[in-house]
C-alpha cells in the first residue's frame, strides 16, 4: 500500500538533493506496537509509513452452534452493522478530526464499507482490513494534521484488525461481570477464563498513552471499544465463539454481554487549569485540554455553545500561549474515576473570584 506522505513547506536554501527517505514499513500487529512505543518515546517520526496488513489485518471470528452453518443470524447481523458503525466513525476522525459519520459523502463511506465473508463450517466471519487502511491513506486531507492521521490509521489497525486490544477488552468485561455475579458456580467458570496477557496489558497502555495526548486518537479509542462490543454481542448467540483469536467457550460471550456498562455519574469540576491545547479547526466545536493545577488530571473538554465561544475563546488562547492559569466551572460525567463529556460552562482570569454558578 501506499506511504503516508505528511504535507510540509519544503526548506530555504540550496537545491542540495537528499536521497530517498526510508519506508517504515509495519508488517505485524507487534511491529505496529513497537513503532507507537518508539513514537511515544521520540525515537522514530510518521515520515512514508506503509502498512502492510497481509498476514494480521483481518477481523475474524468463528461461531459454533446449531443455527452457525455458514450463515448469520439476525443477532450476528445487527453486530456486523455495529461494527460498520465503529469503523466508519473512526475513519472519519482520521479524515475529518470528527465523529459525525453524516460529513462522509457516498463515496467515502464506500471506500470505508466491510466487505464480510462467510466460510464453510461452522460460521466463519473474516472482514479484510487492508483495503480500508490503504483508502485510509490514499485519502488523507487537509482537514487533519496528516501526522495525526497517519497515527490514527496505525491505531485503528491495531484496535480493530490487532488482537491484542481484543483480548483486553474482554479482560476488562471479565472484571466487571465478576463484580456482578453472586453465583459461585459462575463465578469460578468465568475466572477459569483468561484473555489478556501482560503483553496485552503493556499494549493496552501504549494505546491510552497515545490517547491522552491527542483528542482525535482519544475518540478513535472510544469507538475501537463500541465495536469490540459488536464483536462480542456477535458471538453471544454461539455455543462457542473465537473471537480475534480469543476462544470463548460454553457461552462465556453470552455471560460477558451481560456485563454492565461501566457506571457514569454527573460531576462538578471548577477549579484552576493549564490550557495544554487548544482544537478549533470543526466549526461546531472548541475543544481544548485542559489540567488541574491542583491534581495534575488532564482531560478534553468543549465550550457550552457559541455565546460562550465568542465571549472566550480569546481569554482561552491567550492562558494557553501565556501558559497562565484560569478558572474554569466544568460539567462532566465520571465513569470509574475517568472525566468525560466535559462541557466548560463559564471562564475567568485566574485573579479574579470565579463567580457561582450554581
Amino acid at each position: 500500500m501506499p506511504a503516508a506522505q505528511p504535507r510540509r513547506t519544503p526548506p530555504s536554501g540550496g537545491s542540495q538533493k537528499k536521497g530517498p527517505k526510508t519506508t517504515k514499513l509495519i508488517r505485524s500487529e507487534a511491529q505496529a506496537y513497537e513503532f507507537l512505543k518508539d513514537y511515544l518515546a521520540g525515537k522514530t517520526n510518521l515520515d512514508n509509513v506503509k502498512l502492510d496488513l497481509t498476514d494480521w489485518g483481518t477481523i475474524q471470528i468463528d461461531l459454533k452452534g446449531k443455527k452457525f452453518h455458514q450463515s448469520m443470524n439476525p443477532a450476528t447481523m445487527r453486530a456486523m452493522l455495529d461494527l460498520q458503525s465503529s469503523i466508519y466513525r473512526a475513519c472519519c476522525l482520521s479524515l475529518h478530526g470528527s465523529s459525525d459519520i453524516r460529513i462522509l459523502s457516498k463515496e467515502e463511506k464506500e471506500l470505508f464499507e466491510i466487505q464480510v465473508k462467510v466460510s464453510k463450517g461452522s460460521s466463519i466471519l473474516g472482514v479484510d482490513f487492508q483495503p480500508i487502511a490503504e483508502n485510509l491513506f490514499k485519502t488523507i486531507g487537509a482537514s487533519v494534521d496528516p501526522n495525526i492521521a497517519v497515527l490514527g490509521i496505525i491505531a485503528t489497525a491495531v484496535i480493530w484488525a490487532g488482537h491484542s486490544a481484543y483480548k483486553k477488552y474482554l479482560e476488562n468485561k471479565k472484571e466487571i461481570r465478576l463484580k456482578e455475579l453472586d453465583k459461585e458456580t459462575e463465578v469460578e467458570r468465568l475466572k477459569a477464563s483468561r484473555f489478556a496477557s501482560e503483553e496485552e496489558t503493556k499494549r493496552a497502555k501504549i494505546i491510552a498513552n497515545l490517547a491522552s495526548k491527542h483528542a482525535i486518537l482519544e475518540e478513535i479509542v472510544e469507538a475501537g471499544e463500541d465495536s469490540h462490543r459488536a464483536l462480542l454481542h456477535a458471538g453471544a448467540s454461539a455455543k462457542t465463539a473465537t473471537i480475534q483469536g480469543a476462544e470463548l467457550k460454553e457461552n462465556i460471550a453470552g455471560e460477558l454481554v451481560k456485563a454492565s456498562r461501566r457506571k457514569s455519574e454527573e460531576v462538578r469540576l471548577d477549579g484552576k487549569y493549564r490550557i495544554l491545547r487548544v482544537d478549533s479547526r470543526q466549526p461546531a466545536d472548541f475543544k481544548v485540554r485542559v489540567m488541574d493545577t491542583s491534581t495534575e488530571e488532564e482531560f478534553e473538554a468543549i465550550l457550552q455553545d457559541d455565546s460562550l465561544l465568542s465571549e472566550t475563546r480569546e481569554l482561552i488562547r491567550d492562558a494557553e500561549w501565556g501558559k497562565k492559569p484560569v478558572i474554569l466551572s466544568i460539567n462532566a460525567k465520571s465513569i470509574e474515576g475517568e472525566i468525560r463529556n466535559a462541557v466548560i460552562i463559564d471562564v475567568a482570569p485566574a485573579k479574579q473570584k470565579k463567580k457561582d454558578l450554581s
